[in-house]
């Protein structure tokens, strides 16, 4: 204490000395420290903007301007287009009671039967894909409405079958929709469409194919999309040479005894035999007498030749083969689409 009371002002220096490193200590400390926070945020930005010069466009105040521009533009457009799907949109749909459902699919039943005529077989347990319902089962009170408004397109489309008249309906199939199983429908995140496939399996001609293809892709109703489809020959294997037998005539081209003549229908030798080159003359009258000597005794008559057998082959089903006019076995997957309620953009 006494060494403290004759220096004095020595103490001082050095305590002043202590205080003042200190704080030069901690003030490089907390320096040091905001100078790594600036060099990692500066490293951060050049690491950024060296990115952002690389982007195309450049994102320059030019650019950001028409990009938004560009922005703005494609959300009219889809605007317009969400406008243009409103007719396919049947609203809220409500829900109607389930003895009111079972009397439409009855009568969708009986007008899609009458529309086909007696003359066509339908499936042994048709009723318009809503075979579970046959019997009076009655569905969920809550999926009358969806379940309606698909029995209406699906009604239309066997209508639209109906019409081309040479149709033969072989299957109808419609997959259970949630609401059956007494389930809700939940969309997924961005879904702004349902689908509501139904799959129909039928027989008809080439022109019948193509016009109920062309009903489908057109229907002013409903929104359908042909999913997927498969075209097959009513025959697999193609027509023999052999196989041809047309009326009145035999294998060899030859008519039969007593058979009336059927130009109209040339069999197969005739299609491919070669050009003669001319007719044959007609035989002169008296040459056959002058070939028989005198007193010669008379040739016997010629016997009558046997009937020919039966026919197992259809003479018109084999030259529609060759002809390619067949009959054409089709199966089709048609989605009826249900649009959404449209959506504001942000």
């Amino acid at each position: 204490m006494n060494w403290i009371k004759q220096n004095t002002f020595l103490f001082g220096l050095g305590v002043t000395t202590l205080v003042g490193a200190i704080i030069l200590w901690f003030l490089g400390s907390s320096a040091a420290s905001r100078y790594e926070e600036a060099k990692e945020a500066y490293d951060k930005a050049l690491q950024d903007a060296s990115r952002y010069e690389k982007l195309d466009p450049y994102p320059s105040k030019e650019n950001l301007q028409g990009k938004r521009a560009e922005i703005e533009k494609y959300a009219q457009q889809v605007e317009k287009l969400q406008e243009a799907f409103d007719p396919y949109r049947p609203g809220d749909l409500e829900n109607i009671s389930v003895q009111e459902f079972s009397a439409n699919v009855k009568k969708a039943n009986r007008e899609t039967r009458e529309a086909f005529g007696k003359n066509v077989s339908l499936p042994e347990d048709y009723y318009c894909g809503f075979e579970a319902y046959r019997g009076g089962a009655l569905p969920p009170g809550n999926a009358t409405s969806v379940l309606n408004y698909q029995l209406e397109a699906v009604k239309k489309l066997i209508i639209d079958l109906a019409q081309y008249g040479d149709i033969k309906l072989i299957n109808v199939h419609r997959p259970r929709l949630p609401e059956e199983e007494g389930k809700k429908f939940e969309p997924e995140k961005g879904q702004v469409i349902r689908e509501m496939p139904v799959e129909l399996v039928f027989e008809g001609s080439e022109s019948s194919v193509r016009k109920f293809f062309n009903t489908v892709v057109n229907d002013q109703d409903h929104f359908l999309v042909l999913r997927s489809f498969s075209i097959a020959n009513e025959k697999q294997q193609p027509p023999r040479k052999g196989d041809a037998r047309f009326e009145g005539r035999r294998r060899g081209g030859g008519r039969e005894s007593g058979a009336p003549a059927a130009p109209a229908t040339p069999n197969f030798d005739e299609l491919f035999a070669p050009d003669p080159g001319g007719a044959v003359p007609e035989a002169v009258e008296g040459e056959e007498a002058e070939a028989q000597p005198e007193g010669a005794p008379a040739a016997p008559p010629a016997p009558e030749p046997a009937p020919a057998p039966a026919r197992s082959t259809d003479d018109s089903r084999i030259l529609y083969q060759v002809l390619g006019e067949e009959d054409l076995q089709v199966f089709m997957r048609i989605d009826l689409l249900l649009f959404l309620e449209a959506r504001e953009l942000p």
